[in-house]
């Protein structure tokens, strides 16, 4: 009796151990359980805080290759507006030297004619006066143009030398006097020794004109120009 008690007795330390084995087993797995999952917690926050910074990173990139993008955009645009630009000045600096060109040719040709006006002016002036030619010109001359120009129109000077004829008119009514086909056709009837006439109208108002002395036209070239 006194051997089972004491076989009990022994067995509660038995016991005790037993289960304080079993409590740190469990404890430690446990521990193991926690530190592992805490270990697999910690991997995945690193593996999202990766993926967070490369995501971040790409994010920042591809807003740098946009805004590159943009200020690409805005300088080929801006290169477009100075090349249309230059070129607009261009064509504008081309007309520009073009109607300077034009003008100074019109410039050129007007003090051209006025130069050979003058010439002729003073070559009326200058040159030996043929008598007969004159006597033979001067009144003709005078009546063919009072005729043919009406009353609007004045003749203030009629002077013959020796290969011109110089005749002033005015007409202030008409800033420019205007000739026709009627006017040759009229100077070819009158048989006037005259071949061409050339119109100093370079003020308005008045009309020089100068007649070059030529042959006298053919009695049957004026009949076939009156048919």
């Amino acid at each position: 009796m006194v051997t089972d008690v004491r076989s009990k007795w022994l067995l509660i330390p038995t016991a005790g151990f037993a289960l304080a084995t079993i409590g740190y087993l469990w404890g430690r797995t446990s521990s193991d359980r926690t530190e592992a999952r805490e270990a697999r917690a910690a991997t995945q926050e690193g593996q999202a805080t990766a993926e967070d910074q490369a995501t971040t990173a790409n994010e920042r990139q591809v807003a740098a290759l946009q805004h590159e993008v943009r200020r690409l955009r805005r300088a080929n645009a801006g290169l477009a507006l100075h090349a249309r630009t230059a070129a607009e000045a261009g064509d504008e600096l081309e007309d520009s030297q073009a109607r300077e060109e034009q003008l100074g040719s019109e410039d050129q040709a007007r003090q051209a004619r006025i130069e050979y006006f003058d010439q002729l002016s003073k070559r009326v002036d200058t040159e030996e006066v043929d008598g007969d030619w004159r006597h033979h010109t001067e009144a003709p001359l005078k009546d063919l143009l009072a005729e043919h120009l009406g009353r609007e129109v004045s003749l203030a000077e009629v002077t013959c030398a020796s290969t011109y004829c110089r005749v002033k008119l005015s007409h202030p009514q008409s800033p420019r006097l205007r000739s026709g086909p009627g006017f040759e056709f009229d100077l070819a009837r009158a048989s006037l020794e005259v071949t061409e006439v050339s119109f100093d109208n370079r003020e308005e108002g008045a009309t020089t004109l100068y007649f070059k002395r030529g042959p006298a036209p053919a009695p049957q070239l004026a009949e076939a120009q009156a048919e």
